[in-house]
């Protein structure tokens, strides 16, 4: 029974007031402990870690958050010697670039070192603050089991070496691959020989020592059963991110626009190309279908550029200026609020076949139509069991001009509308409430 297990310690990078999506998990998974009658204890780094934190509020007083300081990682720490050992400008700029870009990072020996500093990522300088608190709190509060969330996918290494210290049951959870195939996925801009086969070492550890492997998408937990014959499927399980409901519920009295209306929330990094989509939207506006008093496209987040192109002036070339606005970075608030007056909402998530956009979740917990600009992978499976998306290839301007045309269409019939049935299986509270009572149910509490 899920009862049978009463504290578990929480290991998470990410943590509120973090503003990195990563904290999601760690928040949902200590929030969701504490209303199933589990003590959740967090143990993160402290607030001055992080680039951004904004989402104080985010985080539940009444649970116990343990925060930590962080040694330096080994690059950081070569990045100051070396700007202490030249005082010039051309230093200075040298040790804040790539530690293995041409000037610094050759290949050779010098390359070999450097990619060192990396195993398994630059956050490795937690690691021992985290194992000497993590302790701490197993023994003083006497914690059943412990979660470690990546990435960073050093969290891990934290999880194993209290796993063999303590002997408590372990969960490893991964919202990214790791180890799969040839992608070792490692933070660091470098790679050697030496470093892989170190890192390789240091992966299947954490797979052969935890007690149960968490992906947050069935694909990604298939790909880990295929790549590691050691796994036992038994113990491996999945676990979707999922919308907050607590959250999503103030927008449920949001009107859509009267106008048809087209979001877009993120940013245009990696190969996240809105061009095709551009072309797409310029080629219905030429046969009529779109114009300027009947529908409108927002981009909201850093969405001014791709790859150097000013997004702007090309919507000014295709002729879609008056079709297109961009919102700029919002505030959470701001962009729900956007998504929710929107008709369609868009999914960008070109070669990411194991990963899902958290935003997915989120556009279904507010009953919006889909486009879902993307290729086979966890994005479409997920997207499949939802009737009101539909997906094309994010480089096919004709299938992206057909999937807009039938969802405007759609839209504007208003023949369908969109019921809680439909979205309450994606939600935090439904999915982890299933997770934890599926991880329990066998053994009177103990972890498969």
């Amino acid at each position: 029974m899920i009862n049978a297990i009463k504290k578990m310690l929480v290991i998470s990078y990410h943590y509120p007031p973090d503003t990195s999506v990563g904290r999601l998990r760690a928040l949902h998974f200590a929030a969701q402990m504490k209303r199933l009658g589990i003590q959740p204890f967090v143990v993160t780094v402290k607030a001055g870690y992080y680039a951004n934190a904004l989402n104080a509020h985010e985080a539940d007083s009444h649970q116990e958050v343990f925060r930590t300081f962080m040694f330096g990682s080994p690059l950081n720490v070569y990045k100051r010697i070396k700007t202490l050992l030249r005082k010039n400008s051309y230093a200075e700029r040298s040790a804040n670039s790539s530690a293995c870009d041409d000037r610094i990072g050759r290949k050779g020996i010098k390359q070999t070192i450097l990619s060192l500093f990396f195993l398994p990522d630059e956050k490795i300088g937690w690691l021992l603050p985290a194992v000497v608190k993590g302790l701490h709190l197993i023994r003083r509060h006497g914690i059943d089991a412990i979660i470690t969330t990546s990435p960073p996918h050093s969290t891990h290494l934290i999880g194993l070496i209290l796993k063999k210290i303590a002997g408590v049951r372990w969960i490893a959870d991964f919202r990214d691959p790791w180890l799969i195939g040839d992608r070792l996925d490692s933070y660091g801009p470098c790679s050697s020989e030496y470093s892989e086969a170190i890192q390789r070492k240091m992966g299947t550890s954490v797979l052969h020592g935890c007690d149960v492997l968490v992906a947050n998408n069935p694909r990604l937990c298939a790909e880990f059963l295929n790549h590691f014959a050691f796994l036992d499927s038994r113990k491996c399980m999945t676990l979707l991110s999922g919308f907050n409901e607590s959250v999503i519920s103030q927008y449920e009295r949001v009107a859509p626009e009267e106008r048809f209306t087209v979001a877009y929330a993120g940013n245009f990094f990696f190969k996240r190309n809105p061009i095709p989509l551009f072309q797409a939207i310029s080629g219905l506006k030429s046969d009529g279908t779109f114009h300027g008093k009947n529908a409108q496209f927002r981009f909201i987040g850093d969405c001014g550029s791709y790859n150097n192109v000013n997004l702007a002036e090309e919507a000014k070339k295709l002729g879609i200026a008056d079709l297109v606005e961009f919102c700029g970075r919002l505030s959470q608030k701001e962009t729900l609020t956007l998504l929710a007056r929107s008709h369609v909402c868009v999914i960008l998530a070109p070669d990411q076949p194991l990963q899902i956009p958290t935003k997915t979740y989120e556009l279904i917990g507010l009953k919006r139509r889909i486009l879902a600009l993307t290729g086979a992978g966890a994005t479409a499976d997920l997207l499949k069991n939802y009737q009101y998306a539909v997906s094309a290839p994010h480089d096919d301007v004709d299938a992206i001009k057909n999937a807009l045309r039938e969802l405007y269409q759609n839209s504007m019939a208003g023949t369908e509308s969109i019921t809680d049935d439909d979205v309450r299986r994606y939600s935090v509270e439904y999915l982890y409430e299933n997770f934890f009572a599926e991880l329990f149910e066998k053994g009177e509490g103990d972890v498969r």
